[in-house]
């Protein structure tokens, strides 16, 4: 072998593992893109079941819990049964609303259930 060809050699040789490291670091760079869409996945996946859950909740809604009036949010969020406080206002017409979520509803009196 020449002086020539084994120096040609060597440039490929060497070209060659610089290719080599450029596609490993976008192996690299393409496994760790991939992690973090699999771990955000797993995040949406979450709130997708919750939000399925909820959904179903909301299916089964009851206004009352005996004679009190409950809370939708606190039921439809997080299956909470929690009664809604009366306050009278002054036109004639009641505020209900939730000591824990704060959800609230302005309801006439002809509206009362």
């Amino acid at each position: 072998m020449g002086k020539h060809q084994k120096m040609t050699d060597e440039t490929l040789a060497a070209a060659a593992q610089n290719l080599a490291l450029a596609v490993q670091n976008n192996v690299d760079n393409l496994e760790a893109a991939l992690v973090k869409l699999e771990s955000e996945k797993q995040k949406i996946k979450t709130k997708l079941d919750a939000a399925r859950r909820a959904l179903k909740r909301s299916l089964d809604f009851q206004p009352r819990i005996v004679k009190l009036l409950q809370c939708p949010s606190c039921w439809i969020r997080g299956n909470d049964k929690v009664p809604l406080s009366q306050f009278s206002s002054a036109k004639h017409a009641d505020i209900h609303k939730c000591r824990i979520c704060g959800w609230a509803i302005v309801v006439a009196p002809s509206d009362e259930l």
